[in-house]
């Protein structure tokens, strides 16, 4: 029945039918918008992908490059302590038969040379010490014996070469016993005549295998591009022909000789894997199937309902049913909704303003309050000094301060003041109570001067100040240490004000009914008026998160107030 009136409809409305404007607009959107998005996605991950690659090889080339420097910079340390060592140069410099050589001048040579190979574990694999007098060539791990009866004399060929242009030479294996080496080999001169020749050789390929990928290869070059050694001849011919667009290699010079070392893998290329590419786009169409069956199936059980809404709401608008082809039913509902919308921000936004007046006036209302207390005490004061007719100017200084503070008061253009201005009416607020109690309290300020132009509400502090002396300074005794201490700091968003006291501390129950009072914004009455006062003009500006809070401490009870940084500009 629904799929007959709904194909009713797309006689009746034919291209201007909502099932037809659906599928037009959300099949071209999800059409382009997926594959746009499919192939951004695809290019991105691939670009990142292959970067990533970069990195690796990069960092695996560093690292690898900061152990063969490292491992170059221990040889060459020993190097210098070796040939700086009395007994070796003494050997050198010396043409006895090595046969007769005294036993100890022996075994400090070659204890002096394997500690060079322990303290590298298996890197360093063997150390030569030859000598030109005796033309006799001491090894750590091999047997020692002289020149023409060496197993390996690469190193020697090497140094005679006119041609070399590093100090560094591949050793391959000669037999099973010994493995490949890379051998750093050092002269030994003394008074620029060379009396020997010292050899490290290094383990290469145990080096390579711990750090290089089964698929990579490690190059040691010298610094006219020469292959010195290659742990991996993979990719060695690719390099030299130039035809490596498909590997990623990274080189680096060390630092401790005349080399450089390169690190070499193929790329992974993403879509090199055609499966996975395969089951993307079938899964691309599965997706853009089902999206169509869906859309399909949305629009057979919710068109009916719609096309009888739209006849609905044009029959009360109208007072009469049009024929089905006179409109649109989308483009009717939007038109009446909107009308109704329209009306409705309409009140909304005039209900705003009245809220935002009614909160205006009802702050300033609150910001034209004193506390009678404190004024009939001030005047009381004022009237004791002029009675006993004191000749200094207490009295006119009383007068000023008392003047400058309710004009401020009565200075209803502004609500929210910089801290400076409401500090300097804070501390004539203070200097009127240490008139009228002779000093007998102190005052400290904690004001971080950055916090200057920042704007409060006004006459924000003084209520602070008037609740810590009104229920704390004056409940101590004559000899007991009176303090209020001001206090500012800030967050990020926000800025906190304390006021503390050294008078009693506030009962728990009290204390908890009042905080209540401040959370809920009751309206003031009795007790601690200035505060409620204050509590409900900052949540009127700031909201419900800000406001006023009590808390009792070890040295006395601590009242603040948190609200929203504003800065002044004016300032």
């Amino acid at each position: 029945m629904k799929i007959n009136k709904m194909i009713s409809y797309f006689k009746n409305y034919k291209w201007n039918s909502l099932f037809f404007k659906y599928f037009r607009v959300i099949f071209s959107i999800i059409l382009i918008s997926v594959l746009i998005v499919y192939m951004i996605i695809l290019f991105f991950i691939n670009e990142t992908y292959i970067k990533n690659q970069s990195a690796d090889i990069t960092n695996n080339t560093n690292r690898i490059s900061y152990q063969l420097d490292s491992l170059l910079s221990h040889i060459s340390s020993a190097h210098q302590l070796i040939h700086s060592d009395s007994t070796v140069l003494y050997y050198l410099l010396t043409n006895d038969n090595i046969t007769t050589a005294q036993p100890h001048t022996i075994n400090h040579i070659k204890n002096t040379l394997s500690s060079y190979t322990y303290s590298q574990g298996q890197h360093i694999s063997s150390v030569y010490l030859y000598s030109n007098k005796n033309n006799y060539v001491f090894s750590t791990k091999h047997s020692s014996s002289h020149l023409d009866e060496f197993f390996d004399l690469t190193w020697y060929e090497h140094i005679n070469n006119p041609d070399r242009n590093t100090n560094i030479v591949f050793s391959p294996s000669p037999h099973a016993i010994v493995s490949n080496s890379l051998s750093v080999i050092y002269p030994l001169y003394s008074s620029d005549i060379q009396i020997g020749v010292l050899v490290f050789n290094i383990d290469i390929d145990s080096f390579f295998r711990d750090l290089i990928n089964a698929d990579g290869n490690a190059i040691i070059y010298d610094t006219e591009k020469n292959i010195i050694y290659s742990y991996n001849d993979l990719y060695t011919s690719a390099l030299k022909n130039a035809k490596h667009s498909s590997l990623n290699s990274s080189e680096f010079v060390i630092s401790n000789s005349n080399i450089s070392l390169c690190i070499v893998q193929p790329y992974e290329n993403m879509f090199g894997n055609y499966s996975i590419v395969f089951i993307l786009i079938i899964t691309f169409l599965l997706c853009v199937a089902v999206s169509f069956a869906l859309s399909v199936y949305i629009s057979s059980i919710l068109y009916n309902s719609i096309a009888q809404i739209a006849a609905n709401v044009q029959f009360i608008l109208e007072g009469h049913t049009p024929m089905p082809d006179e409109y649109d039913e989308i483009t009717a509902i939007n038109k009446n909704i909107l009308q109704i919308v329209t009306k409705s921000n309409s009140i909304e936004t005039e209900l705003s303003k009245k809220i935002v007046e009614l909160n205006k006036t009802s702050v300033q209302a609150m910001q034209l309050q004193i506390n009678p207390h404190f004024l009939f005490n001030t005047l009381n004061t004022m009237n004791v000094i002029a009675m006993t007719k004191c000749t200094d100017n207490t009295l006119s200084e009383m007068i000023i301060l008392l003047s400058d503070i309710l004009g401020n008061i009565m200075d209803s253009t502004n609500t929210l003041v910089s801290i400076h201005s409401e500090l300097v009416y804070t501390k004539k607020y203070v200097d009127i109570l240490l008139i009228r109690e002779m000093n007998s309290f102190e005052v400290e300020w904690d004001i971080p001067e950055q916090l200057s132009g920042y704007r409060v509400p006004k006459f924000c502090i003084q209520p602070l100040v008037e609740n810590s002396f009104e229920h704390g300074i004056k409940q101590l005794g004559a000899n007991e240490k009176k303090v209020i201490k001001i206090k500012l700091s800030e967050t990020k968003k926000d800025i906190k004000i304390e006021v503390s006291n050294t008078g009693p501390l506030i009962a728990p129950n009290k204390l908890s009914e009042l905080n209540k009072q401040l959370s809920d914004a009751i309206i003031p009455h009795k007790k601690h008026i200035g505060l409620k006062n204050t509590n409900l003009r900052i949540k009127l500006i700031f909201g419900e998160e800000y406001g006023c809070h009590i808390r009792n401490t070890d040295c006395g009870v601590i009242s603040s107030i948190v609200i929203q940084k504003i800065y002044d500009n004016l300032f």
